[in-house]
């Protein structure tokens, strides 16, 4: 039982001495390398300090079409060489690498040239140091970024969105940047319930500025983004999600267990959507009922297509509430193209109403084939009526589920 305890008690000691050791010499290498180290003051001065660069999308938060503006979250990966920041593992207790806050280094200022907003850290980050001088540092950030977005297909719409990052204060005989991947990293990324993303990119560019002979970099990472076919046709007649510059949200949870991160929308906002689709077609349609009803009582069509004309034009409020710049949407093209031809009904039955022949009492008959061959033209004029409107209607609904 005795020697239990003392291996017990020698084996602590030892983890002890150990842990001791390894805190000594940390705090050692810290002492020594930041003894004469200033982080305001670049790696070097004689040649340029190449930085390696990669932007991975963690999540897109919204896409505001009121402000043309793209928000999401990136970490911004970034590695350089700091030969100030070298040293032999083997004396400082063969630590390789250390972690050091960033606000004790020097950190290249990337900044992202398309900023709507200051980017927001998402907290303290700090750096990876390695023995033989590389520096990595991985900041996550949330950005707003202008971006020129077009609803004229909505709802199978498309977006595309750049993100121009440089280093403005040096050019690239002291800073030179290098994209380490042609794309935007997705490995992270968490589902957003509207958009997803199916293309990025990313490029380096090489710029002179008519003000400076000086030469800079920057790279551009651009991001195309559509919306889902779940959202599509019928689902997403308004804007669910904080991707619409509007009010309405949808709930919704990402199942990682197994579900492959799906995301799942709530139902309720699903079917408000779907509901407002059919109501608008169903609505916009109903003119054509006018005609079920004799050129005689054109006065009832007018009632009837007053009606239809207001209840398009509640729709419409409705969407504009939603949506941006509803008259650049298909559906929104639909439902003033219904209004416009409910409109020209109503004006063709005023007319009817006030030319149609008159009743006359029966002793009267001098005017009766007149009277029949007037009412055959109004029945031409009604049919003609009829058919134009069906073909304009057919051509309206084709369009919003046209690509």
């Amino acid at each position: 039982m005795s020697f239990s305890w003392e291996y017990l008690f020698l084996s602590f000691l030892g983890m002890l001495t150990i842990t001791t050791a390894q805190y000594a010499s940390g705090a050692s290498l810290n002492r020594d390398l930041f003894s004469y180290y200033d982080k305001d003051l670049p790696p070097s001065y004689g040649e340029s300090t190449t930085v390696d660069m990669s932007l991975s999308l963690e999540k897109l938060n919204k896409l505001d079409f009121y402000k043309g503006t793209i928000q999401m979250t990136v970490t911004l990966k970034m590695m350089w060489k700091d030969f100030r920041l070298r040293w032999d593992p083997a004396q400082y207790g063969n630590i390789s690498d250390i972690l050091i806050p960033s606000s004790k280094l020097w950190i290249p200022e990337i900044s992202l040239y398309n900023s709507n907003s200051p980017s927001e850290m998402l907290k303290g980050f700090s750096a990876h140091v390695y023995s033989y001088g590389s520096i990595s540092y991985h900041p996550s950030m949330k950005i707003e970024a202008d971006c020129s977005l077009d609803l004229k297909d909505y709802p199978n719409d498309t977006q595309t969105c750049q993100l121009v990052y440089g280093y403005g204060m040096f050019d690239t005989s002291r800073i030179s940047l290098r994209s380490t991947s042609d794309t935007m990293h997705l490995d992270e990324y968490r589902e957003n319930p509207l958009w997803e993303p199916f293309n990025t990119s990313a490029v380096k560019h090489t710029r002179e500025f008519v003000c400076c002979e000086e030469v800079y970099d920057d790279i551009t990472y651009s991001l195309t983004v559509r919306r889902r076919e779940g959202h599509g046709r019928i689902v997403s007649a308004v804007g669910m999600d904080d991707g619409m510059h509007g009010s309405m949200h949808p709930s919704y949870s990402v199942n990682r267990g197994g579900g492959g991160g799906r995301v799942h929308a709530s139902n309720q906002a699903e079917d408000k959507s779907s509901a407002f689709w059919v109501t608008s077609m169903i609505t916009t349609w109903l003119i054509l009922t006018v005609f079920l009803v004799g050129p005689s009582s054109a006065g009832i069509r007018i009632i009837f297509g007053g009606f239809i004309i207001v209840a398009l034009v509640v729709l419409s409020v409705a969407l504009n509430a939603q949506v941006d710049n509803f008259p650049e949407t298909k559906l929104g093209r639909f439902l003033m193209g219904g209004m416009t031809v409910t409109a020209v009904v109503i004006i063709i039955n005023g007319l009817v109403h006030r030319c149609y022949p008159k009743e006359h009492p029966v002793h009267l008959n001098d005017g009766e084939r007149s009277k029949s061959k007037k009412l055959r033209i109004f029945v031409f004029i009604d049919i003609v009526a009829f058919l134009i409107t069906v073909i304009i209607l057919g051509t309206l609904t084709g369009l919003i589920f046209a690509y």
